[in-house]
């Protein structure tokens, strides 16, 4: 039995992923393939398109066997810790061969040469780092040309690159034995804004749906039809389209009557960060005019945005040290599987380091008290997720409780 491992958000799944999970298959050889998805919240500090079941059916039609959920605290992070959150949770299940991402790269020995030295992180590459930034550089730029400089290692650190450098550094880190494979992408970049034909990015995808609608032909163009008709009923039943927009006022809210030491203490924020987003929040009439007035060039949108993630979750300092000091994830959460993946599941019971957590209901009985913690923090993120739906039918809480694993 071969099991092959993808990290993704799908939002929305689109051609290239769809490449991505058929390039796994072939080059793995996997008799099964088992994806970590992001919940409800994604990497850019935004809630998904969608929601995470009906993303998870978009995977299982796509050919994934089990879909498992990566945690809020996790999927809402850097790179550094959004991979490290996915990695264990892959070597946890114990049945892990492969690892199988993206890469702008597409080049294994390249990018794991790159991991190896930014592991280590000698005093030399570090003061190179430090350096170009003070030159101005970006944090990436700057890396890149102390890698460059240092280890004489040429690669642009793009979005998926990071990435893919992330994986790797975390499955040292980790002293796993699953192997890393890396594809390399397929023309649009991961952050184009526009629709390329049939392989777009998720970007441009989701630009063009809040633009136009779910009509416009580039964006069937650019979908598996599987994937587009998941959408399209997810859509008509009231279950998006969802964006950060959609909860501003929630967000302007809570901001405006949170006390500076409780955003102080929330994780990303340092540096007097939670003044200004006081001073911000006190004057801003929308989302966009907030971020732009606690913008820098140190704090970009995207990190501002996962920062208000933070402190609308209460995603504090101690709750990431605690995870820290304990190995991170607590808990293997089963959001969907196909028929052949539940085959997949007494073995994955037998052999994982870490609880399954199948039923909502049993998260109090099933996990100790640092995982309780972190499930919670899943509770508030689906509540505040549902406030973000079109029919306010679908607005109630406690939904993290009422949906059931998706099985086809």
């Amino acid at each position: 039995m071969t099991v092959a491992g993808i990290v993704a958000e799908y939002n929305p799944l689109h051609n290239g992923h769809l490449y991505h999970i058929n390039m796994t298959r072939q080059l793995s050889g996997a008799d099964y393939v088992i994806c970590v998805m992001s919940g409800n919240f994604v990497q850019r500090g935004e809630p998904a398109i969608t929601n995470k079941w009906f993303r998870s059916r978009m995977a299982l039609a796509a050919g994934i066997d089990l879909v498992i959920e990566l945690p809020t605290v996790y999927a809402v992070q850097s790179a550094e810790q959004f991979a490290f959150g996915a990695i264990k949770l892959l070597d946890s299940i114990g049945v892990v061969d492969y690892l199988c991402f993206g890469s702008e790269s597409g080049d294994i020995s390249a990018l794991t040469a790159a991991a190896d030295v930014l592991y280590d992180e000698p005093d030399t590459l570090k003061h190179a780092i430090k350096q170009h930034l003070a030159n101005g550089l970006s944090y990436p730029h700057a890396v890149s040309e102390a890698l460059s400089s240092y280890a004489h290692l040429s690669i642009e650190l793009t979005p998926n690159n990071t990435l893919a450098i992330e994986y790797l550094k975390a499955l040292k880190a980790l002293g796993s034995s699953i192997k890393p494979i890396t594809i390399q992408r397929l023309h649009s970049a991961y952050n184009s804004a526009a629709l390329e034909g049939r392989i777009s990015s998720a970007t441009s995808i989701r630009r063009a749906i809040f633009e136009n609608d779910l009509e416009y032909d580039g964006i069937r163009n650019a979908m598996p039809d599987f994937a587009y008709f998941i959408l399209s009923d997810a859509f008509a039943k009231g279950y998006g389209p969802i964006s950060l927009d959609s909860i501003e006022l929630i967000i302007l809210y809570a901001l405006r009557n949170m006390p500076k030491q409780c955003l102080e203490n929330m994780i990303d924020i340092s540096e007097g960060l939670e003044h200004r987003i006081k001073k911000a929040a006190m004057l801003a009439g929308n989302l966009q005019t907030l971020i732009n007035s606690i913008k820098t060039k140190r704090y970009t949108q995207t990190r501002i945005q996962r920062t208000i993630i933070h402190a609308m979750l209460d995603m504090s300092n101690n709750l990431m040290d605690e995870l820290t000091s304990n190995e991170g994830p607590q808990y293997i959460r089963i959001l969907g599987f196909s028929e052949k993946g539940k085959q997949l599941l007494p073995i994955i019971n037998s052999k994982s380091s870490l609880p399954l957590l199948s039923k909502a209901a049993d998260y109090k009985s099933i996990l100790s008290p640092l995982g309780r913690k972190l499930f919670e923090v899943e509770i508030e993120a689906t509540d505040l997720y549902s406030l973000a739906y079109m029919k306010p039918a679908l607005r109630r809480a406690g939904n993290e409780f009422v949906q059931d694993i998706y099985h086809i």
